[in-house]
């Protein structure tokens, strides 16, 4: 089924075709790509208002949440949309918003509320189809425990309908995931990873299910009451569940565990350290990665799934020309797109690392050559520490061609409730 979407995407969904590169080229490569001296002096849009990017001309940013109703006025600060880069944010002509909490659905045509605040939805388990545009994978009880069902709303634009497709109520007590926006399927949506807590004794399993018949295909007990995962994904494929163990314990170690279906124990990759990384394919349509962007040298690299080998496609070493510190993000869900990944990073010291190639943008990079392709300027402020809720959490949406992230707009950090909340942008290619 890989294959398939790989021979679409060659057809008219990837470079060749359906992603139109924008004009002038917004490629460069590393030894090339322009330093950035100093946050432009660019004014917020209003809300539903764009501007064009003040560094990548051949963008438009609009603002799509608002720090006024219908949005929360005391949301949390930062993370407007899904949290942490590694969820889908849009599916169909929707777009989920404020997805570590209580989410509100916005309609893209105009970016207007058509859902506020849903009840009932999980916080912890969202997923925006890309195979059925504007459904929604969650679970129907929030985070309460008790009541596991695991389905979807057919259109985000409602969300009534809810579709039970698996309730194991008799063996787990509560289907979980840690943290929004780090939890996946594959991109046919034919499994689901979860981290379960059993009925029989409270320990913790991991379970592989393959949604089209109920099946659970594989389990590992982690002889833990304690929830050890971090995060859990299926790999691009479905060939892979990817686990993030935060605890070592019932033989896992720290890092990310590698699995097959069955839930037999492949590897641990322990090469990306506390780095961020994603799940996403190479260009091939049926290699499975890890991507990040991070390290000692401020690398951007990948560490194919099936074997652990790691490659490196940018090497920062020479004058750490792109600066990756611990509040970089990022994505590779550009799932129509396939061999990209999405960054976005500013550092704890805006003022000595402001000329840093790569400082304050959201970029893609290509991993098969290591082109940089620039998207937008995350307006971070220079003079401040902004602190880790105010990240830019950037993530593309399925086919490349819009990145969605969040950005106070140059405001100076405050841990105040009074504080300035990040908003919801989206940077759109002309």
């Amino acid at each position: 089924m890989a294959r398939l979407y790989h021979k679409a995407y060659r057809r008219g969904g990837g470079r060749k075709g359906g992603f139109k590169k924008a004009s002038p080229d917004p490629y460069y490569s590393y030894a090339t790509w322009p330093a950035k001296q100093a946050l432009p002096s660019t004014s917020e849009p209003s809300y539903q208002g764009s501007v064009t990017d003040p560094w990548w001309s051949t963008q438009t940013v609009t603002k799509v949440t608002t720090n006024s109703s219908p949005f929360p006025t005391n949301a949390p600060s930062g993370n407007p949309l899904l949290q942490y880069s590694r969820g889908p944010v849009e599916s169909g002509g929707y777009v989920i918003a404020n997805g570590h909490w209580v989410p509100d659905i916005i309609r893209r045509s105009d970016w207007s509320v058509v859902v506020s605040n849903t009840s009932g939805l999980s916080q912890r388990i969202q997923w925006p189809s890309r195979v059925n545009p504007g459904r929604l994978w969650t679970k129907s009880d929030g985070d309460a425990s008790g009541s596991q069902n695991f389905g979807y709303y057919p259109d985000m634009g409602t969300m009534t309908g809810f579709v039970s497709v698996w309730n194991p109520t008799a063996t787990y007590v509560w289907l979980d995931c840690p943290t929004a926006g780090e939890w996946g399927m594959d991109a046919n949506e034919e499994y689901a990873a979860f981290a379960a807590k059993r009925v029989s004794d409270g320990v913790w399993e991991i379970i592989c299910v393959r949604l089209s018949d109920q099946t659970v295909l594989g389990q590992y007990d982690t002889e833990t009451t304690t929830n050890p995962v971090d995060s859990l994904w299926m790999s691009y494929t479905g060939e892979y569940v990817c686990v993030w163990i935060s605890s070592a314990g019932g033989g896992l170690s720290v890092g990310v565990n590698i699995f097959n279906r069955a839930m037999e124990h492949q590897r641990n990759i322990t090469t990306f350290g506390t780095n961020h990384h994603d799940g996403g394919v190479l260009e091939d349509g049926i290699t499975d990665v890890l991507g990040a962007a991070g390290g000692t040298d401020n690398e951007v690299y990948y560490v194919r799934v099936s074997d652990g080998v790691k490659v490196t496609v940018l090497n920062g070493t020479n004058s750490s020309q792109f600066m990756w510190r611990w509040n970089t993000h990022v994505s590779m869900k550009s799932y129509s797109r396939p061999g990209y990944i999405y960054i976005c990073t500013f550092d704890t010291n805006q003022v000595s690392y402001s000329t840093y190639k790569g400082q304050n943008s959201v970029i893609a990079v290509r991993l098969a050559t290591g082109e940089v392709e620039g998207w937008c300027c995350t307006q971070h402020s220079e003079s401040d520490d902004f602190g880790y809720s105010y990240s830019a959490f950037a993530c593309p949406n399925y086919d490349g061609k819009r990145v969605y992230f969040s950005s106070a707009w140059r405001r100076l950090y405050s841990s105040t409730a009074s504080s300035y909340i990040p908003q919801g942008f989206v940077a759109e290619r002309l």
